[in-house]
């Protein structure tokens, strides 16, 4: 089948850009890329319960974003459908770390201590990590088989922050500034996938976060 391009939050063909300033990342021995001050892991761990899996940044020894991959809900939860490791490929000719997933992961599915129930849907696609000038680098999404329209709106590829760092500081989305709250406010929104979650802070295509400011402090 056609392999499709996901977009990240929206299936749509996207490609998710993360901008830093410094020098170019470099693809290290050990398998994850690097540069003075930041490096980006691949699925080094893949421990997805936990939230520490997936595209992940160290930024001056201090992990600022993790569990970057491919999920199923909107907002997933602790007991929420997590994919199956593949296999991972390092191709230093086009310095692009690779790794391959799937859906479901038949090891818990509905089965062991804490079962997850999984949709009766399956999916396999592939988690791409390309750096680009400078510190940035680019992750792609590409699936090995066709989405069921009814999934529109519910899978995004999902990256995790921690609050607590973020707390009080300031963001810009598309232009438009803001400020990350210390607790949840607003009204809450009734999602595709049937979650009622409160409305997000912003909706745009850049967004621009304080992470080398926070943890220079």
């Amino acid at each position: 089948m056609k392999n499709k391009t996901l977009v990240v939050f929206v299936l749509l063909t996207v490609m998710l850009q993360i901008k830093m300033e410094a020098q170019n990342l470099k693809l290290h021995p050990k398998g994850y890329f690097s540069a003075r001050g930041l490096d980006v892991t691949v699925f080094d761990d893949i421990y997805p319960d936990g939230h520490q899996t997936g595209v992940t940044m160290i930024q001056h020894g201090e992990r600022v974003m993790a569990n970057g991959d491919l999920r199923l809900e909107i907002s997933p939860g602790q007991w929420s459908p997590v994919p199956k490791e593949v296999v991972k490929k390092i191709d230093s000719g086009s310095n692009t770390i690779s790794q391959t997933l799937s859906y479901p992961d038949e090891s818990k599915n509905r089965i062991g201590f804490n079962p997850i129930d999984y949709p009766d849907f399956k999916l396999k696609y592939k988690v791409n990590v390309t750096p680009t000038e400078g510190n940035n680098f680019r992750i792609t999404v590409d699936l090995d088989n066709e989405v069921d329209a009814k999934w529109l709106g519910k899978i995004g590829f999902n990256i995790e922050l921690f609050p607590g760092d973020l707390f009080g500081k300031s963001y810009i989305c598309d232009g438009n500034f803001g400020i990350f709250t210390h607790s949840p406010y607003g009204p809450l929104q009734s999602q595709m996938d049937g979650q009622n979650l409160g409305t997000p802070l912003c909706k745009g295509k850049k967004s621009q976060l304080p992470l080398k400011a926070i943890y220079r402090e």
